[in-house]
C-alpha cells in the first residue's frame, strides 16, 4: 500500500526536477543582454550618428554632453 505513494511521488519529483531546469533555463535567456540600440539600426552616414561617435576632449564624449 505504500509502495504507490512512493512511486507517485518520485514521480512527481522527477516531473519538478525537469520543470525547473526548464524554468532555469528560459530565465537565464530572458537575463541575457540583447544590446538593441537605435544608434546600431543606421548607418555611419546617418548625420546624427557621425555627430554622436565624434569624440570630444579626453573622455570621448558625445558633442551635444559638452556643449554649452
Amino acid at each position: 500500500m505504500i509502495q504507490p505513494i512512493i512511486s507517485r511521488i518520485r514521480l512527481a519529483a522527477v516531473y519538478i526536477i525537469i520543470l525547473l531546469l526548464i524554468i532555469v533555463y528560459g530565465a537565464i535567456n530572458a537575463l541575457q543582454s540583447s544590446n538593441n540600440s537605435p544608434i546600431d539600426w543606421v548607418d555611419s552616414s546617418f548625420s546624427e550618428r557621425a555627430h554622436y561617435q565624434k569624440p570630444c576632449g579626453r573622455l570621448l564624449l558625445p558633442i551635444y554632453l559638452t556643449e554649452k
